[in-house]
């Protein structure tokens, strides 16, 4: 995930192997939900544009799911 910190668009790029649904979630720094974008038939090294220009500045936690994987990030988010 870059950049770190963020002001406007943040960048995620992974690899889940062939063919996997894959969700996006961003949390607030105490849990509540902001995002949820779900990504379909991922295959091979993908990366994903995330628009954040209507978060506030704080701390978020990202998280990427797919099947039982599942990646915890922390961003900063900046203005």
């Amino acid at each position: 995930i870059y950049p770190n910190p963020a002001n406007e668009v943040i960048n995620i790029e992974f690899d889940l192997g062939n063919n996997s649904n894959a969700d996006i979630i961003i949390y607030n720094s105490i849990g509540g939900l902001i995002k949820n974008i779900k990504i379909k038939n991922v295959g091979g090294v993908t990366s994903k544009k995330i628009d954040v220009n209507d978060l506030s500045n704080g701390l978020y936690f990202v998280k990427l799911k797919s099947g039982e994987k599942t990646y915890i990030k922390t961003i900063s988010i900046t203005k």
